[in-house]
């Protein structure tokens, strides 16, 4: 009987163990984050590897770009999209660190509003930019975006539809696809 028992505990301590270890790897795999990396950086990869680069415009004291953050940037299916299909970029509208883009030097400032805004007009916070492969200006969209709503304008660009067909008629099948 006692044997019995020490064996049934075993086993109980095992199966413990092996369910601690399986929710640690869900926990590690749900902890996945989008691989930010530095304008510089980014340019330099594109030039090995090209892809379009996905620029997030911020300033540490944006309540919106926290909001971002923790809802968009850390929805999963927007993690992957932009580690796999896209060189993804931080800039702090805010910073006075210097670059050299395109052959002129300026502060990531300076970048974030010449990326980030019209000329002429203020740049909001936050603001995600879209770039080809070559640093040309896709798009730029002003304000928080929710992650439905980022899936497919990231998807959009990644997959170039841009070049064959309108976003109206991009979403709508998108959208008829997606809840079908």
């Amino acid at each position: 009987m006692i044997l019995k028992k020490i064996k049934i505990g075993k086993l109980l301590i095992a199966l413990i163990i092996l369910l601690a270890g399986f929710q640690l790897q869900l926990t590690a795999q749900s902890g996945k984050k989008v691989k930010w990396m530095t304008f510089t950086e980014a340019v330099e990869a594109s030039k090995k590897e090209p892809r379009k680069i996905f620029i997030d415009i911020y300033a540490n004291w944006c309540g919106w770009c926290k909001v971002l953050d923790n809802s968009t940037f850390s929805d999963s299916a927007i993690i992957r999209i932009l580690n796999e299909k896209y060189y993804p970029v931080k800039i702090n509208s805010e910073s006075r660190d210097k670059l050299k883009f395109k052959e002129y030097e300026m502060t990531y400032a300076e970048l974030a509003i010449s990326l980030g805004s019209e000329p002429g007009q203020n740049l909001g916070l936050p603001t995600c930019v879209f770039l080809n492969e070559s640093q040309d200006l896709l798009t730029r969209l002003p304000g928080y975006i929710k992650p439905d709503t980022m899936k497919p304008v990231l998807l959009y660009f990644a997959e170039n539809h841009h070049i064959t067909t309108k976003w109206e008629d991009y979403f709508k099948e998108y959208v008829t696809t997606k809840y079908k």
